[in-house]
């Protein structure tokens, strides 16, 4: 008897131990991220990158802003008085450069090509942006900024949808954080008493959810190329904010939503642009889960290819050049993803950045 006593005051000992350490080295971790943190909170666009930034972030990429706020170039002393040779760049995290410096990503290298020709390449690009945070950014600074450019080239994500749907909202002129709800994924997942219980060791506690996913690793066993390929591979391929361009279930019942609503947005932003005689371009480019899926075809593609021809919008696909005339193998596609990826991640590495600025500076002079 004195021993299960034992046992089960150890075991609750561990737990609250287990807790407290693992609460304590989150807030430590927190607090030096906070240090690197380039991302400030905007009262009107949600948030931005910070003004006159010089350092590195937490991933090591060289970053550096300008006054206003905006990426560039190290050496980049600009004179953007005649607004016929400027252009601006739109996007989220693929169109910052995230992953890599930013001279080496495809917004650095063109804004480098086209500045030799006299040409200013304004980004008013950061990570997580969508269409909300693209029409009010947008029209923020050609109202309070003075910012005027001939052509605007907005690179639309597949995650787009997703964040307009799950993350933000547009509400009295202010893009804000959306309130968490219910939806059709969380349903699915609320209905999960593993998953839910994962969750819950897993946020927090650090002894306890490796000893469980070792004793669940045992028992579920899974071959070592299983796991190497859920390891590598699983994330990136499977994440939730691209679901929607392929699950057509997922899509009819809530992912066609996020679409709506970035469609509203888009039109909003194409409205101030035509008040400036603005040309505006739309560019879209897989993940690696639609050249996993040999998804030459997205409905990213098709949605956006679709909504820019009725609304006479150039644009541009760049899907094509992702893909070869025949069919690659499943291997074959990871190789390439391998190539041309992040190592697990969805953003492009250094050659990806590179094959898309080859064939954007033959399609956008």
């Amino acid at each position: 008897m004195k021993y299960k006593k034992f046992f089960v005051l150890s075991f609750f000992l561990l737990i609250i131990l287990d807790v407290l350490l693992t609460k304590t080295y989150q807030s430590i971790v927190s607090i030096l991220r906070e240090d690197n943190n380039f991302i400030i909170k905007n009262k009107v666009y949600h948030h931005e990158l910070k003004k006159d930034f010089n350092s590195t972030n937490s991933n090591l990429e060289k970053i550096f802003t300008d006054k206003n706020g905006l990426i560039k170039l190290e050496q980049s002393d600009v004179d953007y008085s005649n607004y016929k040779n400027n252009y601006v760049f739109l996007g989220d995290s693929f169109t910052q450069g995230s992953g890599v410096n930013y001279d080496q990503s495809y917004s650095g290298i063109l804004s480098q090509k086209f500045l030799n020709k006299g040409i200013n390449i304004i980004n008013l690009s950061a990570v997580s942006y969508s269409p909300a945070i693209y029409y009010k950014k947008t029209e923020f600074f050609i109202n309070n900024k003075g910012l005027k450019f001939s052509k605007m080239f907005l690179f639309l994500d597949v995650s787009d949808p997703y964040d307009e749907l799950y993350r933000y909202e547009l509400k009295d002129g202010v893009v804000l954080d959306r309130k968490k709800e219910k939806n059709y994924l969380t349903k699915k997942l609320d209905l999960d008493f593993l998953y839910n219980f994962k969750k819950l060791i897993y946020n927090n506690t650090t002894i306890i959810y490796l000893s469980l996913n070792t004793i669940n690793n045992f028992i579920i066993s899974k071959s070592k190329k299983e796991k190497e390929f859920e390891k590598k591979y699983g994330f990136i391929i499977n994440h939730q904010a691209n679901l929607w361009a392929y699950d057509s279930d997922y899509f009819e019942k809530e992912g066609k939503k996020g679409i709506s609503l970035s469609k509203q947005h888009l039109h909003n932003l194409k409205k101030i642009l035509d008040k400036q005689n603005v040309e505006l371009t739309i560019i879209v480019y897989p993940w690696p889960g639609q050249i996993y899926r040999n998804e030459v075809s997205s409905l990213h593609v098709e949605i956006w290819k679709d909504w820019a021809s009725k609304n006479d919008i150039r644009f541009i696909n760049l899907f094509p050049i992702f893909f070869e005339e025949k069919e690659r193998s499943v291997n074959e596609r990871l190789k390439f993803i391998d190539k041309i990826y992040l190592p697990s991640d969805m953003h492009f590495n250094v050659i990806g950045h590179q094959l898309v600025a080859d064939h954007l500076w033959k399609r956008i002079e």
